[in-house]
């Protein structure tokens, strides 16, 4: 998977070239500086984590959101990266993710049933 450079919070992490739309949705919110949900970070850092984003740019990533906590944070990505039990979180299927209003498209994709299996040529 090709990698690029995104800039949130005035910093600078390596994410997956070609990311599906919920994705998309999320980060905007972290480039607009908007508030972050639990679950969105939930969300957010199972998927980076899968596709080998190391734990620091992650936690640059969400380091000057609104109502930042540093331990808060550290434990979260701890936990979903598989360091405190070692069981590796991934993001929640598609479903869940368009019930939840993550998911900005009228359709499924194609295929898909996790933002994991995101292709380049989906919709």
């Amino acid at each position: 998977m090709e990698i690029k450079t995104l800039k949130a919070n005035g910093k600078e992490i390596r994410v997956p070239q070609d990311i599906p739309p919920c994705m998309v949705e999320l980060m905007g919110k972290l480039e607009d500086g908007l508030l972050i949900t639990r679950a969105d970070r939930f969300i957010l850092i199972s998927y980076l984590n899968f596709h080998g984003v190391e734990k620091e740019e992650i936690k640059n990533l969400f380091s000057s959101t609104p109502g930042f906590k540093k331990g808060v944070l550290k434990y979260q990505i701890n936990h979903l990266t598989g360091e405190i039990d070692g069981w590796e979180y991934l993001p929640p299927q598609c479903y869940i993710l368009k019930d939840a209003g993550v998911c900005p498209i009228d359709c499924q994709c194609e295929g898909i049933t996790n933002p994991v299996e995101w292709p380049n040529d989906v919709i």
